[in-house]
């Protein structure tokens, strides 16, 4: 156990925070077991839907290298803020 195993259950924190139900509920999601084949229902986060969706898939890859960082997560959440607030 080390970060990637919180990188892969904040992957799983942030499906559920920008859907509003656990993994499980979606009955397209009782097979995966890694972000590959998620289900992720299409909906609006505020134009970020994007940066979400590849955090969550990144965060959720089999291979625990394959994983990022939290400090990579949270630059590239930084990074969508910084361009959002320049973007009129």
């Amino acid at each position: 156990m080390n970060e990637k195993a919180d990188v892969f259950n904040y992957g799983n924190l942030l499906y559920v925070l920008l859907t509003g139900k656990h993994l499980s509920e979606d009955p397209r999601n009782h097979e995966v077991k890694y972000g590959l084949d998620l289900y992720l229902p299409r909906a609006k986060y505020y134009g970020t839907e994007a940066l979400f969706e590849d955090l969550i898939h990144q965060c959720r890859a089999e291979n625990s290298r394959d994983r990022p960082t939290m400090s990579h997560i949270i630059e590239r959440i930084r990074q969508e803020q910084v361009k959002r607030a320049i973007t009129p």
